[in-house]
């Protein structure tokens, strides 16, 4: 069995060209503490895994000038159970704490897009290129790549910089954070994406 992607099929790149820091921003979605092993909805092997590829993508991306933004989701209301915008859960995780003049874009939706200032920050900085990392890959980080390609970017994952949780179905299965995962990044790759699995994959000009 080999399946081919609809990239594929139409003939389109399974590989990311080139990127010229000019025109390319990196996007760190939803790293935040409530993903962490002691939040409430801990992500699997975040401190082991995806969060160490994060941390060297954006000194990598420091280091030679690439926009680095920051996607964060806060739940309305004083009460809200997770991503309360006034508790630990919903804040930017330590080492990867905004810099500078590095934007920060808060959401209240699973899209980065919707509601919010991140296509005017990016049309601002002449950005054609999307980087995105972060989590959970099923949802916000899936939500933004189809979002963006379909408004027009080009959008790279960062697969180990990305991370998911187990799931349930609905009908009775429990599916594994590896799988859920796995699943997310194969449908974006099929036509939202291109996939990379390393942050030194990634080639800037």
């Amino acid at each position: 069995m080999n399946p081919l992607a609809l990239r594929e099929i139409a003939g389109a790149s399974t590989k990311p060209s080139p990127l010229e820091i000019s025109k390319t921003a990196l996007i760190l979605i939803d790293v935040q503490n409530e993903y962490l092993s002691n939040g409430q909805v801990p992500i699997h092997q975040l401190e082991s895994h995806s969060f160490p590829r994060i941390q060297r993508l954006v000194q990598k991306a420091r280091s030679i000038h690439l926009p680095v933004i920051h996607v964060v989701h806060h739940l309305p209301g004083e009460s809200a159970p997770i991503f309360n915008s006034q508790k630990w859960g919903s804040q930017i995780i330590e080492q990867v704490a905004p810099q500078n003049d590095e934007a920060v874009i808060v959401k209240h939706h699973v899209s980065a897009w919707k509601d919010t200032q991140l296509e005017e920050t990016l049309q601002k900085k002449g950005i054609q290129n999307l980087i995105l990392v972060g989590y959970g890959t099923h949802m916000c980080v899936n939500s933004a790549a189809r979002d963006g390609a379909e408004k027009g970017y080009q959008v790279v994952v960062v697969g180990n910089a990305c991370g998911a949780r187990a799931l349930k179905d609905g009908l009775g299965h429990e599916i594994s954070a590896e799988e859920v995962h796995q699943a997310s990044l194969a449908s974006l790759w099929d036509y939202f994406a291109v996939i990379v699995a390393e942050p030194e994959d990634l080639v800037f000009v």
